[in-house]
């Protein structure tokens, strides 16, 4: 089975369901969570799954050492793939490319529109007449790296754009771990850690 690491910062909702989709699914396994905020309620949904949590303390060791630190790990643990659900910060080129695993991450809009911060509700707010999700791999820009899948939605603006933002989650919970899924046949196929899967729907 592939070995999965999960990068989390806040609540830990996307954690969560990946976690929970993998407890069952026989292709991978989620081995770690890894988090960068001190009591972040992440930690507590791993606790309650019995899955070993990583504290990076990104503040006191500075990026670079704490980059290091996250690659020591993958390598102890054998991670196999790297998934950022929610993790509040920029890795390096030097990290992913010292990684020799996947990367990927998910983003609460169709990229490249609205990349960043508040995406959601830039895009209510915009002139867009659609918004989705993206999932991408990881490069050294925000919201950057060559996309993988996307989910795309109407903007329904006779209702709230909390509205919106719970529908957009429902569709990551929903998406996220079944292409993760694909990307870790794609990886246990080629028999090595470089596998790349595009998928578009």
């Amino acid at each position: 089975m592939v070995s999965i690491a999960v990068f989390a910062s806040g609540k830990g909702t996307n954690f969560d369901h990946i976690a929970q989709y993998f407890a069952s699914s026989g292709i991978g396994v989620v081995k770690l969570l890894i988090f960068d905020q001190k009591d972040a309620p992440c930690t507590l949904l791993a606790e309650k799954r019995n899955i070993p949590t990583v504290f990076i303390d990104y503040k006191t060791s500075g990026k670079e050492n704490a980059e290091l630190h996250i690659l020591e790990i993958i390598q102890k643990e054998k991670i196999q793939l790297c998934v950022l659900a929610g993790f509040m910060r920029i890795l390096s080129q030097s990290f992913i490319q010292h990684s020799g695993i996947p990367v990927i991450n998910i983003h609460p809009s169709l990229l490249p529109e609205y990349k960043g911060i508040n995406s959601i509700a830039r895009a209510y707010n915009g002139n867009t007449t659609y918004t989705g999700i993206t999932i991408h791999f990881v490069n050294e820009r925000i919201d950057d790296g060559e996309i993988i899948f996307q989910k795309s939605i109407l903007i329904d603006r006779t209702k709230t754009v909390d509205d919106l933002e719970k529908l957009i989650h429902h569709i990551e919970y929903e998406n996220y771990p079944v292409v993760i899924e694909k990307i870790c046949r794609t990886i246990e196929k080629k028999g090595d850690n470089n596998g790349k899967l595009s998928i578009t729907r």
